[in-house]
């Protein structure tokens, strides 16, 4: 599993004006973050800085607990099935 961070991407939107605006995108690189903004706002003028923030992490799926006894039942059913034909060849080869 790959880590994501929070990066602040700070920008100046038009060349004529000097404020800048802050944006937040997760990415796992800085490089993944500069592509998301500039596909985001296509006519930005500059990106101005590009810091990572936090780690963020994906929420974990619970997985359902395996039954222990379907394969503890699935294993004694196979034994007794491999005891049965053992018992049953002997009895079929005793009678040549």
């Amino acid at each position: 599993m790959e880590k994501t961070y929070e990066f602040k991407v700070l920008a100046q939107m038009a060349k004529t004006h000097t404020t800048t605006s802050m944006y937040i995108f997760v990415a796992r690189n800085e490089r993944e973050a500069r592509n998301m903004f500039k596909a985001s706002f296509p006519n930005a003028y500059k990106i101005v800085s590009c810091v990572r923030g936090c780690e963020r992490t994906k929420p974990q799926i619970k997985q359902p607990a395996s039954s222990s006894n379907s394969n503890a039942v699935g294993t004694v059913l196979l034994g007794a099935a491999a005891v049965g034909g053992f018992i049953f060849s002997k009895l079929l080869g005793s009678k040549k």
